[in-house]
């Protein structure tokens, strides 16, 4: 929900005897929603999973899901297979390329020593006060490729797991129990420990939209 937006569950501003109309009527909004900027959504207003509203739109009724709304009041303007498009595997891997090459250089212009060899990413500290003092190195694996239900991640040494696809419960679990923290794009979740890497990466993520939910460890 982005600023200045306003929800309204009631409408009586004026009085019924009058004929002014009044409503009080719950507000519906689904999963994965976003609400741009100065966003008025009105009582009685649905809008279903995945659909966005623009920005200063008004909003009444049923939005229906996975659509681009804008207007006053908002109209669908844009809708699948048009809104939002797909994307396919090999594309999502170079988006996810292209994200961690600007994270790399975010980190290098913030004085750290990033050394990037493939799926790992070592990042050294050369402040004292950042990220546990000078010289304290992290690392983090990336994973572009499906994990199988019964696989576990190799034993290497790694602080963060990227993955871009769904992790299972028994990878999420073997993870957990090391301390090492991870990151699931595919499934919009992170899990409930961190660190300074995964908390920087997953803040970095937002840039481009991925929002990600902490699930305890079981």
């Amino acid at each position: 929900i982005g600023g200045d937006c306003l929800l309204f569950g009631h409408a009586s501003w004026l009085s019924r005897f009058e004929g002014y109309p009044v409503d009080f009527s719950p507000i519906h909004i689904g999963n994965h929603v976003s609400l741009a900027w100065r966003v008025f959504v009105l009582p009685g207003t649905k809008i279903a999973d995945g659909a966005v509203i623009g920005a200063n739109s008004l909003v009444k009724g049923s939005i229906p899901p996975r659509c681009l709304a804008v207007g006053f009041p908002a109209r669908v303007v844009a809708k699948e297979p048009y809104f939002p498009r797909r994307v396919g595997d090999e594309e999502k891997r170079t988006i996810l390329n292209e994200i961690l090459d600007e994270f790399v250089r975010y980190l290098i212009a913030s004085k750290f020593r990033v050394d990037r060899n493939g799926p790992r990413i070592e990042v050294t500290s050369r402040c004292r006060g950042w990220w546990g003092g000078e010289g304290r190195t992290w690392c983090m694996r990336v994973i572009t490729d499906p994990v199988g239900a019964d696989s576990l991640v190799p034993e290497e040494r790694a602080d963060v797991l990227l993955s871009l696809h769904s992790l299972p419960l028994k990878t999420r679990d073997h993870l957990d129990d090391r301390r090492v923290a991870w990151v699931d794009i595919e499934s919009k979740e992170r899990s409930d420990h961190g660190n300074d890497l995964a908390e920087e990466i997953i803040h970095y993520l937002k840039r481009h939209g991925v929002r990600l939910l902490r699930v305890r460890a079981r």
